[in-house]
Formats: C-alpha cells, sequence, structure tokens
C-alpha cells in the first residue's frame, strides 16, 4: 500500500512532522522506527515500509502480512489522518 502528500513545506518542517507521524504510528500500532537519511524506516512483526521524504512531497509505503488482524483501509486511513494533521 502507498500513500502519497504533496506539501510546501521547508524540509526540515516535514521531517519534524513525519517523526511525528512515525510516533503515533508507534503508540499505535508498536512499530520501531529508525533514519537512514531522507528515509524512516518502520516495522513491527508482520509489517514494514517506510517513509520518504521527496522534494515536494512525501510517499509512505507499507507491506502487510495477510495474516495481521488490521485492516489494509484501517492502517490507511490512520496514515492518511497522521499526515492530514501533522503535514
Amino acid at each position: 500500500m502507498t500513500v502519497y502528500r504533496q506539501h510546501e513545506k521547508p524540509e526540515d518542517d516535514v521531517r519534524n512532522a513525519v517523526e511525528q507521524i512515525a510516533g503515533e504510528m508507534q503508540r499505535e500500532f508498536g512499530f520501531d522506527y529508525s533514519w537512514n537519511q531522507n528515509r524512516l524506516h518502520f516495522q513491527r512483526i508482520g509489517v514494514s515500509g517506510h517513509i520518504a521524504l521527496n522534494p515536494g512531497s512525501v510517499e509512505v509505503k507499507i507491506q502487510k502480512s495477510f495474516f495481521i488482524p488490521v485492516s489494509d483501509s484501517h492502517l490507511k486511513s490512520k496514515v492518511e489522518e497522521y499526515m492530514d494533521k501533522y503535514l
């Protein structure tokens, strides 16, 4: 699953916003996360992905095992909610 969001914010502001999004995902879903340059990687058992900071946009990619009890639509709507809140 992939979620894109356009923005016109400075890179530092977007990086801080993505850090806030990752914190929300950690609290809600138990993800661990770490940065590798302009990409924040997150994971937990059965779910992994990244949030990429691109000029003018943010891309969230999530891979989820079929056996994880969280639905794709719920996970996507939560990511969109966090993006609306922080971006």
